[in-house]
């Protein structure tokens, strides 16, 4: 599963099978929610889409919605049900 976020500012992953390379960055990321802090150094390549962060103890992979809107046409429905 992959969650389209329109409350994230950063692209997270956390599952092997979703991603084709993980390597170690100079630099690290930190975020914060539901599940608390964490801070990773890795980043990951996701097919079609491009560098995402990587950490294997995050609770899902998202996808910010900033960030998928500044790469691909995206619509939706924001009224009704």
């Amino acid at each position: 599963m992959i969650l389209l976020d329109n409350q994230s500012t950063v692209d997270l992953f956390c599952n092997w099978n979703l991603v084709s390379r993980v390597w170690e960055t100079e630099g690290s990321m930190t975020v914060h929610g539901n599940g608390g802090k964490l801070t990773t150094n890795m980043k990951a390549h996701v097919k079609n889409y491009g560098k995402v962060w990587f950490d294997s103890k995050a609770i899902t992979n998202i996808l910010s919605l900033k960030n998928v809107l500044e790469k691909f046409h995206v619509a939706y429905n924001s009224h009704g049900d």
